[in-house]
């Protein structure tokens, strides 16, 4: 060989190769013993092997093609290799000597527009036709036969058979594989496969063997001689029938739920490849010695026998008797006696005949010719003589025929006219028949097909199916919004984003409102390029909640209000605009929790099932009185009654300070809205609450971790201490005081220096630093609250574990320090409510999220 390298067969089954001082490099089995073993050129060698034929081997020992299968073994072979093509002389077994001409491209397969072919070694090129694209599948054994259909690939490899599914992309047009299954084949080499389906047939020697989807085989058959290739019955056929032909010249009829083949014909010398044609009345045969035979079953006679190189036959698509072959390198159009060469087609294979245009393979490339017919006499003739006949059928008023015969001469526009006019189900039937058979590329005919559809209103089925043919996407949305298929709508939104008019979402958004799914409603508005309907959408829907009392709800809705209003103002590009949505966002979050807090509230009034305890309910009932009296809206929060509810819990709990207080509050400014009964009631209680001390219960009220100060439960400017203003931080669960302190880093510190300083372990300076700061402020600040103010000296002395902040959606940065190191202190990462640790995860656990906002919690919701 090229590299001096020498290879020796021996009969012990075993091929060896040595180098040029004799020693052995490596040594492998082969299936038999070697009968014949020559150079094919400098870097190949043939090599034949008792009962595996005549194979094509590289220098690694690995085989890259079979050359000859009709006899066991080959006693002697040479070869001589061209630029395209090869010759291999050798002597059977069976003592007959051939000569073949061997191209350099060998397995090749053609189905519904995908070709795939393999030139040596283990390479298979997938080109799409209608696309023109190509994709590559490297396989990690040679390629030994292939396989296609529409949407699956069969690869015949050393050991098995790799079922591979095919999808072509919507984006690319590449085509995608997945692998299926796997087909064990522990008998010779396969490389006759044939695909029914998604079901494979698979022939070695003379059994015939069906495997279905599992990779389990079905059904096997044993014929008389060996089998050499298998094809379709006809390119149109729609049953499981095959056409088989056999190393000792027969050729038959075969269908998977068959016992047995029937016997078509048979010819004295063995087949290599048969191909049928358009209605399967024609089979083209190549025999072993490269001869052409077209048979005609009807007749049972041939209409064509052609010596030469005959390297490939194929028929056209549409045309019975029309279709081309290769001879000795030339590309060949027959049609009925006339033959006419195309030219620019030198040493092909052809692969595809679909119109007027002929896919060849050449120097391992895909090419497509476009074949003049008016050059070949009898073509045109023919194309001629079936518009004339269908002219004829549509005068006649025979529109059934005269659409069948515009479809025979590819006039695919007056066939589906022809069509239109039948009427009726008949009518609606031919025309669905048509735009099935017609291409995704003939636009203008299907168009009329579903312009005729789409006025039938029992077609929906069949006009779905069209439009997904033609991928008018925006076509399908309209249709299925028309007919109301609103999971259709979801899943095609989902598929095909960007490939249709999005204002068809519009009643899509409505029905998804209506049916309760707000926040999906609200994505295909903004998607539509509506997003102003949103708001008024929320407003209408908030508005409803608050009227049916269901306050819950209420507060559900100003949660995805709240981030509907920051991705408005985020998508705004007036800066000021944007601040002011953001603003408004702020209120919004306030409000959803204050109906949160609320709806718990009237649920444990109401009797109903509650986690809220009575001194709960009590603290809940003074955190949202004292919200509700610093001017936030109270829109459908009814004052007087939930003044009412604070002050029976607070007698019950001994705050009878508190209660008095909201009693004269009732009185002053609610006493002309109560009717008769609670006004009465009213007076009855005030006049009890005299009789009792002037004192809350100790116990409940809240301490200001800042300067120390107690609160009273009822605080007309808000929940704020009423010595330093310094907001009281609730746990939003319990409602009791939380050992928080709000401080801002020096200016000199930037929010990053900060953070680095309070995360570095430090502890250079005592902690008492940050309580002389505390005590400095509150001696300084005269009346006028203000976060404390620390130095990089005080940050570097807290512990990180103490340390929380809080970030919210304007941008602002505030930080908290717990004072009390055994309390711990969780925050929700969402709307940033503070909360007892374990009550929040007690409540995570249970409900799986946050107890305000409901949003699962994900993230870190601790310090810093």
């Amino acid at each position: 060989m090229a590299d001096e390298t020498l290879v020796a067969g021996t009969w012990d089954a075993k091929i060896s190769f040595y180098d040029r001082a004799g020693l052995l490099l490596r040594e492998q089995d082969t299936n038999g013993f070697s009968a014949a073993l020559s150079m094919y050129n400098r870097d190949l060698f043939l090599i034949s092997t008792t009962g595996d034929g005549l194979s094509i081997m590289n220098g690694k020992g690995k085989i890259l093609s079979k050359v000859a299968i009709e006899c066991d073994w080959a006693w002697c072979a040479r070869g001589f290799k061209s630029e395209n093509s090869s010759t291999i002389a050798y002597v059977g077994n069976n003592g007959n000597m051939v000569l073949t001409k061997l191209s350099h491209e060998y397995y090749v397969c053609e189905r519904n527009g995908l070709i795939a072919y393999t030139e040596f070694g283990t390479t298979i090129i997938v080109h799409d036709r209608n696309s023109g694209t190509s994709t590559v599948v490297e396989c990690e054994t040679c390629v030994l036969g292939l396989a296609i259909t529409r949407n699956i690939l069969a690869i015949s490899l050393k050991g098995k058979i790799t079922v591979l599914s095919l999808r072509p992309c919507d984006e690319t047009k590449d085509v995608t594989f997945n692998r299926i299954y796997d087909i064990e084949v522990h008998s010779s080499p396969c490389d006759v496969i044939h695909l029914v389906g998604d079901q494979v047939v698979v022939a070695y020697a003379n059994h015939l063997c069906l495997y279905c989807r599992s990779g389990d085989k079905f059904r096997e058959w044993s014929l008389l001689s060996n089998i050499s290739c298998l094809s379709v019955a006809s390119i149109k056929s729609e049953d499981s029938k095959f056409l088989i032909g056999c190393v000792n010249g027969q050729i038959m009829k075969m269908g998977i739920h068959d016992i047995s083949p029937t016997e078509t014909v048979k010819l004295e010398i063995g087949i290599k490849s048969i191909v049928a044609s358009n209605l399967g009345n024609l089979i083209g045969i190549v025999d072993w010695a490269n001869n052409l035979q077209v048979y005609n079953q009807a007749e049972t006679s041939f209409n064509l026998q052609q010596k030469g190189l005959i390297s490939s036959v194929l028929f056209h698509n549409k045309v019975e008797d029309l279709f081309c072959y290769c001879n000795n390198g030339k590309l060949i159009v027959h049609d009925g006696n006339v033959e006419s060469t195309v030219p620019d087609a030198d040493e092909c294979r052809v692969v595809t005949f679909h119109g007027s245009q002929i896919a060849i393979l050449s120097q391992g490339a895909i090419s497509i010719l476009n074949v003049d017919f008016d050059s070949i006499q009898g073509t045109t003739q023919i194309k001629y003589v079936l518009l004339k006949e269908a002219e004829w059928e549509e005068e006649r008023g025979n529109f059934s025929q005269a659409s069948d015969l515009y479809m025979r001469s590819e006039a695919f526009v007056k066939s589906v006219d022809a069509a239109t006019r039948i009427g009726g189900d008949k009518g609606l039937s031919k025309v669905y028949h048509i735009a099935s058979a017609l291409s995704s590329s003939e636009q203008e005919a299907l168009n009329q097909c579903c312009d005729y559809l789409a006025l039938e209103s029992q077609a929906e089925n069949q006009l779905r199916e069209i439009l997904i043919k033609m991928q008018d996407y925006s076509r399908l949305m309209a249709f299925y919004i028309k007919t109301k298929s609103w999971l259709d709508v979801s899943k095609l939104r989902e598929e095909q984003s960007c490939d249709f008019d999005k204002e068809l979402l519009l009643p899509y958004a409505q029905w998804l409102a209506a049916n309760g799914n707000i926040v999906k409603a609200l994505e295909v508005n903004r998607e539509a390029g509506y997003s102003e309907r949103n708001t008024s959408l929320l407003n209408f829907l908030i508005k409803n909640a608050i009227a049916q009392e269901c306050f819950l709800e209420v507060s559900k809705l100003y949660w995805v209000a709240a981030k509907e209003n920051v991705s408005i103002g985020l998508a705004k590009t007036d800066k000021a605009s944007e601040v002011m949505q953001t603003k408004t966002s702020e209120q919004t979050k306030r409000l959803a929790i204050m109906y949160r807090i609320y709806s718990s509230i009237i649920d444990f009034s109401l009797g109903i099932f509650s986690t809220l305890s009575a001194k709960t309910a009590l603290l809940s009932c003074a955190y949202l009185l004292n919200a509700l009296s610093c001017g936030h809206a109270n829109h459908g929060i009814d004052m007087p009654r939930l003044l009412f509810i604070f002050a029976e819990l607070g007698r019950s709990h001994e705050c009878f300070q508190s209660t008095r207080a909201a009693y004269d509050v009732i009185a002053c400014d609610f006493h002309e809205d109560l009717c008769e009964e609670l006004k009465e009631k009213l007076s009855d209680e005030m006049m009890m609450i005299e009789t009792l001390p002037m004192e809350d219960c100790e116990d409940l009220l809240t301490v200001c971790f800042r300067c120390g100060a107690s609160q009273s439960l009822l605080r007309p400017d808000g929940d704020y201490c009423s010595c330093c203003n310094a907001v009281i931080i609730r746990c939003m669960i319990t409602f009791h005081g939380l050992p928080l302190i709000e401080f801002v880093p020096h200016a000199s510190l930037n929010a990053k220096k900060a953070l680095d300083t309070i995360t570095r372990f430090s502890t250079a300076y005592p902690e008492k630093l940050f309580h002389d700061t505390i005590n400095l402020a509150l001696i300084t600040e005269m009346n006028v609250y203000h976060p404390v103010e620390v130095g990089s000296e005080i940050l570097e002395s807290f512990d990180r574990s103490d340390v929380y902040i809080v970030k919210d959606s304007k941008g602002d940065t505030k930080y908290y320090k717990n004072m009390i190191k055994n309390v711990g202190i969780a925050k929700c990462p969402s709307c940033f409510c503070f909360f007892h640790e374990q009550e929040f995860e007690f409540h995570c656990l249970k409900e799986g999220g946050c107890p305000i906002c409901d949003t699962p919690v994900t993230e870190n919701y601790g310090h810093v």
